[in-house]
């Protein structure tokens, strides 16, 4: 079989769209207490750790199907995720929850002004094919209310990306106040 890279091409109202989504999670995210979005973190581990057969399941056929194409050894790796990669992954976003809330910090100086932490908008982050990359980047921007646009590598498994799959977005939903 012929390797033909997944190449997703945007068009510039997917772009725009994708942006105003970012901005709107931003807001609610940054209106959010920090207890609300720690369970939102704790939920998508969870999601993980149930769904991981299905998720390694999804990432064999891409790392399958990236073998036939140019990609070396080394990206290889880093795109395969494992039944320890997955629960490293949802440990990770616990400990992530686990952390201190950023957001609010005050720091003042002799001359009266004050330093205050608060989110930074919307981040926009292309990275490799490693597919915990996603999570991880989203578990940040989440702790820190910010939203983020991501842009994997055309081998970045979209059946088996854990940020794309729909399971992890609803149960973080569910623990986010209307």
């Amino acid at each position: 079989a012929a390797w033909t890279p997944r190449r997703q091409l945007l068009s510039y109202d997917q772009v725009r769209e994708g942006i105003a989504q970012a901005r709107a999670a931003t807001r609610t995210l940054a209106g959010l207490h920090a207890g609300a979005r720690d369970d939102a973190l704790n939920a998508v581990a969870d999601v993980l750790l149930e769904r991981r057969t299905e998720l390694l399941e999804a990432n064999g056929l891409d790392v399958e199907a990236a073998t036939v194409g140019p990609m070396g050894p080394g990206p290889l790796a880093r795109m395969t995720l494992t039944e320890d990669g997955v629960v490293g992954l949802a440990d990770h976003l616990r400990r992530i929850a686990a952390d201190p809330d950023p957001l609010g910090e005050r720091q003042g100086d002799t001359a009266g002004a004050w330093l205050i932490t608060v989110p930074l908008g919307v981040i926009g982050m292309v990275y490799d094919a490693h597919p915990a990359t996603a999570v991880e980047a989203a578990g940040l921007a989440v702790k820190s209310g910010n939203g983020i646009l991501l842009r994997g590598a055309p081998e970045a498994a979209p059946r088996a990306c854990p940020g794309r799959r729909g399971s992890a977005r609803r149960a973080a939903r569910r623990s986010v106040p209307p």
